[in-house]
């Protein structure tokens, strides 16, 4: 699909009507086209046009927090079609929150785990990036069990848990279900195909009698975890 600013603003409208206000659109067109002209700054010095640039290419943009470019650029290249690219603005926005998330609200439904967050709080460990870094590796992971004083097996669960809150929306109750349904590592996810993860919650709404968020694209994950870095070590 050919770029088109008209065109573009257009789509945004229609996405937004219902529900922002007129104000709050105008404000929030500017801030996504601010983004946009960002890019296009950016990869005219590269030699590339909007609706036909390479993933390699949006790999080299700096994207910045403070200007909602991970969000916006979401919007951009789903207007664009570019699937590859949804998914690439879609890691950059889940490593950004993974950064801010706090262990205490990753595991706020997760009971096993309330006791040892307020060790690991006791040992300075309060975010999930924070223990990922102290703990992707053996030595690091056997060496903070002793500090805090919680079993080995224990920080091993939680450290695989926060491994998969990597991935844009797992968290909260989704990662309880994850849990529950014995998907508790990013291996377990790059095993399996998005049919296997639908058939594994399907089965456990039914065991459970539980709803789930229909929101949730529990398909995605297979692709996510695919994509992401290997960093827990065992």
């Amino acid at each position: 699909m050919r770029y088109n600013e008209r065109e573009f603003v257009a789509w945004l409208g229609l996405r937004a009507h219902g529900v922002l206000e007129k104000r709050e659109q105008a404000s929030g067109f500017q801030s996504v086209l601010a983004s946009v002209h960002a890019l296009v700054d950016h990869l005219g010095r590269n030699g590339d046009r909007i609706d036909g640039v390479s993933l390699a290419a949006v790999q080299t943009f700096s994207f910045r927090a403070e200007r909602n470019d991970d969000h916006n650029l979401r919007l951009l290249f789903t207007y664009l079609e570019r699937d590859d690219l949804v998914a690439y603005t879609a890691q950059v926005s889940a490593e950004k929150y993974f950064q801010r998330k706090k262990l205490a609200s990753v595991f706020a439904v997760v009971p096993d785990f309330k006791e040892p967050i307020a060790l690991l709080k006791a040992a300075g460990i309060s975010t999930a990036a924070q223990l990922l870094d102290a703990a992707a590796q053996r030595s690091g992971r056997k060496r903070l069990a002793a500090e805090a004083k919680i079993p080995l097996k224990t920080l091993q669960a939680m450290v695989h848990a926060v491994d998969l809150c990597r991935m844009t929306g797992m968290s909260g109750q989704t990662l309880r279900r994850a849990l529950a349904m014995k998907f508790d590592t990013l291996e377990k996810f790059r095993a399996s195909s998005p049919a296997d993860i639908r058939g594994a919650l399907h089965s456990h709404l039914k065991a459970t009698g539980e709803r789930t968020n229909t929101m949730v694209d529990w398909a995605s994950f297979v692709h996510q975890a695919n994509r992401l870095a290997h960093v827990v070590e065992g």
